[in-house]
């Protein structure tokens, strides 16, 4: 997967519906441009125009002119790539911090519950 997001430009996901996009995610990590659906959490890791571009699922016309957009543009690909990459950090950690922000996210559950 690594060496496919390493040789292309960008992701195409056009989901009519998606729940946490972790392609997506892969994607950006790997310094990749995005096209992405208006749909599920897609809008949440896409921001149109520093990542990739977002799109309307049920529009072809709109995910081919995205599409051409950026791979007529290698310097704007690679812009959302960088723009993609520097926003990554906020969704890669360790198997440690990962636990960590469980727990607390746990922690305060229980705090909530309790107050």
């Amino acid at each position: 997967m690594v060496k496919a997001f390493d040789d292309a430009w960008l992701l195409l996901l056009a989901s009519r519906s998606e729940g946490t996009p972790r392609v997506v995610l892969e994607a950006l990590c790997r310094g990749r441009a995005v096209v992405g659906a208006r749909a599920g959490g897609i809008p949440d890791v896409v921001w149109d125009g520093e990542t990739g571009l977002v799109v309307d699922p049920g529009r072809p016309d709109e995910i081919a002119g995205a599409l051409v957009r950026i791979l007529s543009d290698r310097s704007l690909a690679e812009r959302l790539g960088r723009g993609g990459r520097a926003r990554a950090a906020q969704w890669t950690y360790t198997p440690e911090e990962y636990a960590d922000r469980v727990a607390e996210l746990v922690g305060r559950a229980l705090e909530a519950r309790r107050g």
